[in-house]
């Protein structure tokens, strides 16, 4: 008999070897590191240890990772600056099991000890910046009560699912919560798998090194999806692909897609495509194939779960599939790193890969029953840590902007902006709009005066501040909704008022949106008091556009200096195009 390799057993032992040859240097500058801190009812020893490692292999050269010593939470949450030191982490993660919390099989006492741990959470959201990750607490596993609990729960059991319920609304209601669920992985990994009675007596460590390793990978898919921009479209081939066989060759009734194998893995992949659009992914489709076949399928064939409305960009054709990918890019106004290309034929998976190199390439598995697992496997691309409403828009806004551009082509630009009835309206945004903010701030890159980044805390508490002004801005037009797409902050000095933020999404680019912005931060100058107002670029890489953005609206250039350049102007009233309708709200001291 061969032996068999147990590959998470390998990989274990080298995350293991990984972390244990490193050493944090508290002296080294990196823009690439980050800071995350443990704080757990059970010794998390383990699991802290492996999302090091994993740091390390994703690219980080100098992450720290702090641990609290086990079941002090409450005293952590109560006062974390004390446990974790200046400067606070990025990221605090609670993990518990409500076991820990009492020490008793008492649902009453569980009950307030959840009690007082919640209220601690909901206390350091207060007085901490950075993000939380909170566990949803496993299912308890105590003492068994015998045959009883088969047919009636436990009090305990009642317990956990108010928990739950609890974490979810709390999570809901405050921003920069996340959540991380032992029990689901418990239950996909499998509870003899998962557990480890000898080294919870020895340890007070309940949990295996394989389930630590599972725990540590979903900590690292919520940091870095704070991090990294999601993949925004999923490119298909067809044939073989959205349905097997080969439509030139099989004819209508001769592929296979229906709900009995061998139609029915392309089916369910079809379905889980279609989660994907609705949740505000792109769908485009590339193939070599004649476009009335295509057609025919998309039109006539019972079994497609897809239909023509669905799919962002076509491209059906005999090109070369990069070249068509260059296309559908340009289609859709993202770039090419933006792209997932899934195709049966490594042909053209060489292809794109060699001349598309930005674009992420997934093989269609050769067996079809596989196929179904091909976009779970591959979900981390795509990880969001919240789908805002602007995000579920973003297919039908494709289509509006397809209407735009047909307008366009046919009138003056004067013409085609007057004929667009846009409509800006100033928001001061509440807890539904913080996420979007947050987003704008953190994600935007080429019309962004300075590029400053802030959490979705400090965002709030800009919101709370006195000397500062945070507002953004939504659009709309005859075509239908932008969603908020620019963010202002204004901080006030001394008989002046200072643009730290400005920014907006390159979806409004070239209407003027950015001079209602500008007018309205002035106006919100001069009710201050202030006699100036003070604009500031930062160059990047990325914001060439913004480079004459403050003269272009009366500033002056009044200092440069290694790429951050400041301009001034007088809060007198700043005109805003006759073809922007503005809708602001009644600004009085008190206006937020």
């Amino acid at each position: 008999m061969g032996s068999h390799v147990d590959p998470d057993k390998d990989r274990i032992r080298s995350l293991s070897k990984l972390w244990r040859s490193y050493t944090y240097e508290e002296t080294q500058e990196n823009d690439n590191d980050v800071f995350v801190a443990f704080s757990s009812t059970f010794t998390d020893r383990g699991i802290a240890d492996f999302f090091g490692a994993l740091l390390l292999e994703a690219g980080h050269a100098n992450p720290r990772v702090s641990v609290a010593d086990y079941n002090q939470v409450t005293q952590i949450c109560l006062n974390h600056r004390d446990a974790f030191g200046t400067p606070e982490p990025e990221a605090i993660v609670i993990l518990f099991r409500l076991e820990d919390l009492s020490n008793t099989d008492d649902p009453r006492t569980t009950r307030e000890a959840t009690d007082v741990l919640l209220r601690a959470v909901t206390l350091l959201r207060e007085q901490y910046q950075g993000m939380i990750v909170l566990s949803l607490p496993p299912k308890p596993r105590g003492f068994t009560e015998g045959i009883s609990t088969f047919s009636k729960p436990s009090a305990l059991m009642g317990v956990w699912y108010e928990t739950l319920t609890r974490i979810h609304d709390l999570a809901s209601s405050s921003s920069g919560i996340y959540t991380v669920d032992l029990e689901e992985e418990i239950s996909r990994l499998g509870e003899a798998q998962s557990l480890s009675p000898r080294d919870e007596m020895l340890y007070r460590q309940p949990y295996s090194p394989r389930f630590q390793l599972r725990i540590a990978d979903r900590l690292l898919r919520i940091h870095a999806a704070r991090k990294r921009e999601p993949k925004k479209c999923i490119v298909v081939d067809c044939d073989n692909t959205l349905w097997g066989g080969i439509i030139g060759e099989d004819g209508l009734d001769g592929i296979s897609l229906s709900d009995d194998f061998p139609g029915r893995p392309y089916r369910e992949f079809q379905r889980q495509l279609k989660k994907m659009r609705d949740s505000g992914i792109f769908l485009a489709v590339c193939s070599k194939n004649n476009p009335a076949d295509v057609d025919e399928i998309f039109e006539r064939h019972s079994g497609m779960i897809l239909k023509r409305d669905d799919i962002s960009s076509w491209r059906v054709n005999w090109e070369p599939k990069s070249k068509n990918l260059a296309e559908i890019a340009k289609d859709l106004n993202i770039g090419l790193d933006s792209l997932v290309f899934i195709d049966d034929n490594p042909f053209e998976i060489d292809e794109v890969g060699t001349n598309a190199p930005g674009v992420t390439c997934l093989t269609v598995p050769e067996d079809a029953t596989d196929i179904p697992t091909l976009l779970k496997a591959a979900s981390r691309l795509f990880d969001r840590l919240e789908i805002t409403s602007e995000d579920l828009q973003r297919v039908a806004m494709v289509r509006h902007e397809a209407a735009r551009n047909e307008l366009a082509q046919q009138l003056a630009p004067e013409q085609y902006l007057a004929s667009l009835d846009l409509k800006v309206t100033i928001i001061v945004p509440d807890e539904s709009d913080i996420a979007r903010v947050t987003q704008l701030v953190n994600k935007t890159n080429q019309f962004n005066a300075t590029s400053r980044r802030y959490t979705a805390q400090e965002i709030t508490a800009y919101l709370k501040d006195p000397t500062t002004d945070l507002f953004c801005v939504s659009v709309e037009d005859r075509f239908g909704e932008y969603g908020i797409v620019g963010v202002a902050i204004l901080k006030h000095f001394d008989g002046r008022s200072e643009f730290d933020t400005l920014l907006m999404s390159c979806r409004v680019l070239a209407r003027g949106i950015e001079s209602a912005i500008i007018s309205f931060g002035i106006e919100l100058a001069r009710r201050k008091g202030s006699k100036r107002a003070v604009g500031e670029i930062i160059a990047t890489k990325k914001n060439g556009m913004v480079a004459d953005l403050f003269l272009r609206h009366g500033f002056e250039l009044r200092e440069t200096d290694s790429g951050r350049s400041t301009f001034d102007r007088s809060t007198d009233e700043l005109a805003v195009p006759e073809y922007i309708q503005v809708v602001k709200p009644d600004i009085r001291d008190d206006w937020r």
